[in-house]
């Protein structure tokens, strides 16, 4: 059950950070069903507490803050994929999967800079480097 959950929470990323790059923008109602699932599946199927799945949340809500105190220097989709990541996986992996995500966007920031001088302040779209982190997380995870 628990692959079938993170494959489908996999899926669901894939799928927004496709969305992400096209539109800059996310679907919001496919994130409150997983969450709705996450937490009925954490708090019915697992020995997490609620006080788990709210240690999940604390890295979405702090990528919130930056969101709200940057005016958006980094979207308030990606702080609710992050929440939504945290109720399925709780704060360890999440924070995990948002090192890496930050790691591959810096070094893609990177390249955009050498390439290009001209690029600087070019917005990038950071849920496609959430769905890699995610990615990388589960491979070297399993087992």
């Amino acid at each position: 059950m628990e692959i079938f959950l993170k494959a489908l929470l996999l899926i669901l990323v894939g799928i927004e950070a496709i969305i992400d790059i096209r539109k800059k923008e996310i679907l919001l109602w496919p994130l409150i069903v997983m969450a709705i699932i996450g937490l009925l599946c954490n708090l019915l199927l697992s020995s997490w507490s609620f006080k788990d799945i709210l240690s999940g949340l604390i890295i979405g809500v702090f990528v919130a803050i930056i969101s709200i105190v940057s005016h958006g220097g980094i979207g308030m989709g990606d702080a609710v994929i992050l929440m939504v990541i945290g109720i399925f996986l709780g704060f360890e992996m999440t924070l995990q999967i948002f090192f890496w995500s930050l790691v591959a966007a810096a070094m893609v920031a990177m390249i955009y800079l050498i390439r290009d001088r001209k690029s600087k302040g070019k917005q990038i779209a950071f849920i496609p480097f959430i769905f890699i982190g995610m990615a990388g997380v589960f491979i070297c995870n399993v087992g």
